[in-house]
C-alpha cells in the first residue's frame, strides 16, 4: 500500500485524528506544550475575506417570475402529477 508523505508532518498511522487533536489540545492549554511538533489540529484554520454566502448568478426579474407559489400553481402541479401517472400506468399497461 502506497502513502504520501508530506515534509514536516509527522506520519500518524490508521489512527482517528481527532483523538490526537483533543490530546494535542489539552496539552497545549495544561502545559503549553506540542504533544505532536508539527501536527495541525483540522480545527485550526485562519479567518479569509471570503465569505460562505449564496450568490445568485439569475436576474431579480426571472427570480421574481419563478418564485411565484399560490393556490393555482399547486392546483395546475397536481393536475399534471395526475395527467403523467396516468400516461405512466397507459405506457406501462400497454408493455
Amino acid at each position: 500500500m502506497g502513502r504520501r508523505y508530506i515534509a514536516g508532518y509527522p506520519w500518524l498511522g490508521h489512527y482517528d485524528t481527532w483523538k490526537l487533536d483533543r490530546l494535542q489540545k489539552l496539552i497545549e492549554k495544561n502545559h503549553g506544550l506540542a504533544y505532536i511538533p508539527g501536527h495541525h489540529c483540522t480545527s485550526d484554520y485562519r479567518g479569509t475575506a471570503e465569505t460562505f454566502q449564496t450568490v445568485a448568478i439569475h436576474s431579480k426579474a426571472l427570480h421574481d417570475a419563478v418564485a411565484v407559489n399560490g393556490k393555482e400553481e399547486y392546483m395546475l402541479f397536481t393536475l399534471l402529477v395526475h395527467e403523467m401517472s396516468g400516461r405512466v400506468l397507459q405506457a406501462l399497461a400497454a408493455q
